[in-house]
């Protein structure tokens, strides 16, 4: 007699800030309702500092909707020209009525395009406390004058104990992974369960798992929220069309 087993659904873990994990998991289950989805943040995005004076710059140079959140109640010079990395990026920017130039989902994309648009300056770049990209000071070597301030933090959080009780039980997981920050965080609490699988954002994230082979890492095309989406959506796929094994007696 032959018995068929099926294959086991993954659990989708979404370890981003809160708000960005409700609205990737909100896109996910669109394309896929059954999906088994589990939220616990690793970082926790707060305000800092104070905010720059946007009147006193020819642009502002947006990477995250976190810094774009920032602004949600300054006074925003009229017409003033942003440019975005990312279409969320961009599009909370418009909604706060910033003149949007946007480019693909990486810094040096960002850059090239400030470039070809022939911006003076002077720029500011709003950014998180943890960042990466070096944006401000290649434009300025590069001849646009270029400042940045820190005006949020990115504060660690701890995993639920629920999220934390996966890392020990035997079913599979899928985890979209942002940020090298958030690969180094998520690593504290062990190796993830034998065919768990990691979506990395860049080869950067990817390399962070180097020490865990019995994973599959796959990275986006590209360093970006859509590639991100469409990596997840592809491989949960792919996880639950694995070929049911056979058992005979």
């Amino acid at each position: 007699m032959t018995n068929n087993i099926l294959p086991q659904r993954p659990t989708l873990l979404l370890t981003r800030p809160q708000k960005d994990a409700q609205a990737f998991a909100k896109e996910v289950l669109s394309h896929q309702p059954a999906a088994q989805i589990l939220i616990s943040p690793v970082l926790d995005i707060t305000p800092i500092g104070t905010l720059p004076d946007l009147s006193a710059y020819a642009a502002v140079l947006f990477t995250s909707r976190h810094a774009v959140a920032c602004f949600a109640h300054a006074p925003i010079p009229k017409k003033m020209t942003c440019f975005a990395v990312g279409e969320a990026t961009a599009e909370a920017a418009k909604k706060l009525g910033f003149f949007v130039i946007s480019s693909a989902g990486a810094a040096q994309d960002l850059i090239l395009l400030v470039q070809k648009t022939g911006a003076a300056g002077p720029l500011i770049h709003p950014h998180g406390q943890h960042s990466r990209g070096q944006i401000a000071a290649t434009l300025t070597k590069k001849g646009i004058p270029c400042t940045e301030c820190v005006i949020y933090d990115q504060i660690e959080t701890p995993l639920s104990l629920q999220a934390r009780a996966l890392f020990t039980q035997p079913q599979a997981l899928l985890v979209p992974v942002f940020s090298p920050r958030s690969a180094r965080l998520l690593q504290r609490y062990g190796p993830l369960p034998n065919g768990s699988e990691i979506i990395a954002i860049s080869q950067t994230v990817a390399a962070c798992f180097s020490t865990q082979p019995h994973i599959k890492t796959t990275v986006a095309t590209y360093p970006n929220r859509g590639a991100m989406l469409k990596a997840v959506l592809r491989r949960f796929q792919d996880m639950m069309l694995i070929e049911p094994k056979n058992k005979g007696t």
